[in-house]
């Protein structure tokens, strides 16, 4: 048995209430955990969460006291192991204090409970740093816009790795997500279809968007010069699609955000700003990019807000650079040599997180919007700060052309850039990045925690 209890700065009321929140268990796994949710269904007094795991498919039932501020889940792992979590919810001088404790059965187990107990002590103590500092951010920025209407929000792309990672925030916020999908939409889901191929779209969902937020690339899709003209043509013939639909409904969002890059400027070495000048000749990627944006121009002229959040590399365990940087470090003991003269222009991903939410309700914002840390890195940095966070050594480079082979020769093209991108107008209206520098960034996705004040074992 483990116990652990962690403080947290905000009321016994609103961190059990977030805790109940529809996203909350996924804003919870922290990036290094592979734990995908699959759904959630309800039995009685008990809430049954199916989840897919390194392991295999992982039951959770869990059941919920209001009254006494508690929670109960019993995850089934398998017949032979089991794991009991208990938390409870105590006001303290307007702080929370979360008492957790932790039990697992291994019913064949020939260990001692005593070292069972501290092999589960030193997996779970990231986990609970990891979680005691998420639930302070996320309720602090939940609460940055509490005054306003909750939002149905709707997600173009949300199968992409990264859109994955932003509806449960807004979930957990009280906001109500849908997804637009290509199928039929299943009867108890938030989905919306939009089927370019038989132009069949959920016109009635559609009318009740207040937002929408589109991921033109998932991280998964290879660009190649093979594919490029098909993929453009696909998001094109979607955009074109949704807005004809607005059209006819006589209903527009009031705000459109675009996860647009950082590589649509001009190629001029340069710190470049929203001010600085576009060139789609720059590269295939900013063809792509200033062309989706191009189509956007109907919305404006119809008064949607619509804002082209310009985003660096989106850093995340789970997907991208970071991912694949750390594994290639991890496995092979190398790197990914690549032209010293570029730059990585980046940002972590609860911060894109977090600067799309402010977004949303701040009408400040309208039309281009770099989303980066303003600590851009040199084409090579990442590489070397990961080794030197992993203690593993780099025994060899791989050539630039091996990374074209592996991200697609066209989307490699928005990793590493010409220019080094500075957000000013987050910076103008006040966005506080909470992973500004890099070394913080890697800190928190790789779990190497340094301030854990008031937070331990008991």
């Amino acid at each position: 048995m483990v116990k652990f209890v962690s403080q947290i700065n905000a009321r016994a009321e609103e961190v059990y209430n977030w805790h109940q929140s529809f996203g909350a268990d996924e804003r919870l796994t922290p990036p290094w955990v592979s734990k995908q949710f699959l759904r959630q269904e309800y039995n009685d007094n008990q809430t049954l969460k199916f989840m897919k795991t390194f392991s295999g498919i992982q039951l959770e039932k869990v059941t919920s006291d209001q009254q006494n501020k508690s929670i109960v889940s019993e995850k089934i792992k398998s017949s032979q192991q089991k794991t009991l979590h208990y938390k409870s919810f105590n006001n303290l001088n307007n702080k929370t204090l979360i008492k957790e404790t932790i039990s697992v059965n291994f019913f064949n187990s020939i260990l001692p409970e005593s070292i069972i107990n501290s092999i589960l002590s030193k997996k779970l103590e990231r986990e609970f740093n990891f979680r005691g500092q998420r639930i302070e951010k996320d309720l602090s920025q939940h609460k940055r816009f509490a005054s306003y209407d909750r939002q149905n929000i709707a997600f173009l792309g949300a199968d992409s790795d990264i859109a994955r990672q932003f509806k449960p925030f807004f979930t957990s916020g009280g906001h109500t997500v849908f997804s637009f999908v290509k199928r039929k939409p299943y009867p108890t889901a938030r989905e919306i279809q939009l089927n370019t191929t038989n132009r069949m779209v959920g016109l009635e969902k559609l009318q009740d968007i207040n937002s929408v937020v589109f991921f033109p690339i998932d991280n998964k899709t290879k660009i190649t010069d093979a594919n490029f003209d098909k993929i453009l043509k696909e998001k094109v013939s979607q955009l074109r699609l949704m807005i004809s639909s607005f059209i006819v409904n006589k209903k527009f969002p009031e705000t459109f955000i675009m996860m647009s890059d950082t590589c649509v400027y001009k190629d001029s070495n340069a710190n470049n700003s929203e001010n600085s000048q576009v060139d789609e000749k720059a590269s295939k990627m900013a063809f792509f990019y200033l062309t989706l944006e191009k189509e956007l121009k109907n919305l404006e002229y119809n008064g949607v807000r619509v804002i082209y959040a310009r985003a660096g590399n989106i850093l995340t365990m789970k997907s991208g650079v970071l991912k694949n940087t750390l594994q290639q470090n991890k496995f092979t003991l190398s790197r990914t040599h690549a032209n010293s003269s570029k730059y990585l222009n980046w940002v972590n991903l609860d911060d894109a997180i977090y600067a799309t939410n402010q977004m949303l309700f701040d009408k400040r914002f309208y039309g281009p919007v770099n989303l980066c840390s303003s600590m851009t890195l040199g084409a090579n940095d990442l590489a070397l700060l990961i080794a030197q966070k992993t203690r593993l050594p780099i025994l060899f480079s791989v050539p630039s052309f091996i990374s074209k082979l592996f991200y697609g020769n066209i989307n490699a093209e928005r990793i590493y850039q010409n220019n080094s991108i500075y957000p000013q107008k987050l910076r103008e209206c006040g966005f506080n990045f909470q992973f500004d520098n890099i070394d913080d960034t890697l800190n928190w996705e790789t779990g190497s925690f340094n301030n854990k004040k008031e937070m331990g074992f008991y």
